[in-house]
């Protein structure tokens, strides 16, 4: 939800589906990437901030929390814009 979010609030024109969709795209790509090693994806991670956004360990388990962040991202940012002043 929270890269859902970020990405909202930089680019709040762009439809609300493809914005999440995206974003669950991307993280799904992320997730893969920790089956690779080598090169900048190791230099990257070398460092905590790397560590932290591309993680270090693939788990099946992490793409329905994924799914599901996008879900609610998708359904809470309706909320909210229902709720604000035209």
């Amino acid at each position: 939800m929270f890269w859902s979010f970020v990405v909202f609030a930089l680019v709040p024109r762009a439809p609300r589906g493809v914005t999440v969709v995206a974003v669950v795209v991307a993280t799904f790509g992320i997730e893969f990437l920790q089956l690779v090693d080598g090169g900048w994806l190791d230099a990257a991670r070398s460092h905590r901030l790397g560590r932290l956004l591309l993680g270090t360990v693939f788990s099946w388990g992490d793409f329905p929390a994924y799914a599901v962040g996008g879900l609610g991202a998708w359904w809470l940012a309706g909320r909210v814009s229902d709720q604000s002043p035209q």
